[in-house]
C-alpha cells in the first residue's frame, strides 16, 4: 500500500524592516529586508552615494547596527534598484511592520530618492496579530498581552537583533506563533553574506544574459 502525504504550503503575510543612519527626521535607510508570501526573505544594503541629502549619521546608531557608511558605498545598492525589487515583490500586497512610524518614514525616504512612490501602505503588525489571538468575547488588551508574551519568548531565542533580515524572520515567527505553531528562532535568512579581506560585504552582481 502506498501512502501519499500532501505537502502543506504556508502563505505568509508580507513584512518589512529597515535599519537607518539615525532616528532623526533627517535619517535615511541603509538596509532593508522583506519577505515574499512563499516565505523567502530578501535583504539589501542601500548606498547613499548618489543621494546628496543623505548626510545625517549617528555614531550611536552605527554602534548598534554595525554598518559604516564606507561599507554602504562599497557594497550597497542604489535606491532605484532597491525600489524596483520591492515593487516587484510587494506591489499591491498588504505589508506589515512592528514600527511603521519609523519604517514608513524610511520607506518614503527610499522611494523619494528614486523619485517614485511605494506601491503599498504599511500597517502595524498588531492589527494583524491581535484578531488572531483574541479569544471569544475577551478585550483587545488581553490579546495584546498574549502577543507581548509571545514576543518576549521569541526574543529570548534570538541572537541576531538589528539585522533587517533577522527582524523580518522574527516577525514571521511571531505570526506563526499567533497561528498556534511552535515557537522557534529565526532560521530563514541563510548564511550572513561573506566579507572581503577589507571587512566589507561581498556583493553578488546580477548575472549578464548569455549571448
Amino acid at each position: 500500500m502506498v501512502i501519499l502525504f500532501k505537502a502543506v504550503c504556508v502563505e505568509y503575510p508580507c513584512f518589512i524592516d529597515f535599519e537607518a543612519s539615525s532616528l532623526s527626521r533627517q535619517s535615511f535607510p541603509i538596509a532593508v529586508a522583506w519577505n515574499k508570501p512563499c516565505g523567502e526573505i530578501r535583504r539589501f544594503l542601500i548606498s547613499p552615494q548618489d543621494v546628496p541629502e543623505w548626510v545625517d549619521w549617528d555614531p550611536a546608531s552605527e554602534a548598534i547596527h554595525g554598518l559604516d557608511r564606507e561599507r554602504l558605498v562599497a557594497n550597497g545598492w542604489a535606491p532605484d534598484y532597491v525600489c524596483e525589487e520591492i515593487c516587484h515583490d510587494l506591489a499591491e500586497q498588504v505589508v506589515w511592520a512592528d514600527a511603521p512610524q519609523y519604517d514608513g518614514m524610511w520607506l518614503q525616504a527610499l522611494f523619494s530618492a528614486a523619485e517614485q512612490s511605494p506601491p503599498f501602505s504599511l500597517s502595524h503588525i498588531e492589527n494583524l496579530l491581535i484578531p488572531l489571538l483574541k479569544r471569544g468575547d475577551e478585550m483587545e488588551w488581553q490579546a495584546a498581552a498574549r502577543m507581548q508574551r509571545l514576543s518576549d519568548q521569541l526574543n529570548e531565542l534570538r541572537h541576531d537583533h538589528h539585522d533587517p533580515g533577522a527582524d523580518v524572520g522574527y516577525l514571521m515567527s511571531l505570526w506563526e506563533a499567533a497561528q498556534g505553531m511552535p515557537l522557534r528562532s529565526n532560521h530563514r535568512i541563510g548564511p550572513i553574506p561573506a566579507r572581503s579581506a577589507s571587512g566589507t560585504w561581498m556583493r553578488a552582481l546580477p548575472r549578464k544574459p548569455s549571448s
